[in-house]
């Protein structure tokens, strides 16, 4: 049973990482798609979004934590934790 909670924690990190790829890839895109008065406010946003976000609140690390108490493990607090953890074998 351990085995399927480590597969859904890892299915839920990748899906984080790609998250974070599509944030990033589109504010550049936005910039050479958009015209000016569309993509200064939506970057301005995404930018937000990514540098204040309370990392308490992602909805991701919330259902990871949820999974990660079933399988016993330790609680994360942000995303990076999380794959730290993964890396250190925890």
């Amino acid at each position: 049973m351990n085995s399927i909670y480590n597969i859904i924690i890892l299915l839920i990190q990748l899906i984080h990482i790609i998250y974070i790829v599509l944030i990033v890839v589109s504010i550049p895109m936005l910039i050479i798609k958009e015209p000016f008065w569309v993509w200064v406010p939506v970057n301005g946003w995404l930018v937000h979004h990514i540098g204040s976000i309370n990392k308490s609140d992602c909805p991701l690390t919330h259902l990871e934590n949820i999974i990660r108490k079933k399988a016993n493990k330790p609680t994360v607090n942000t995303f990076t934790e999380s794959v730290i953890n993964r890396i250190r074998g925890n």
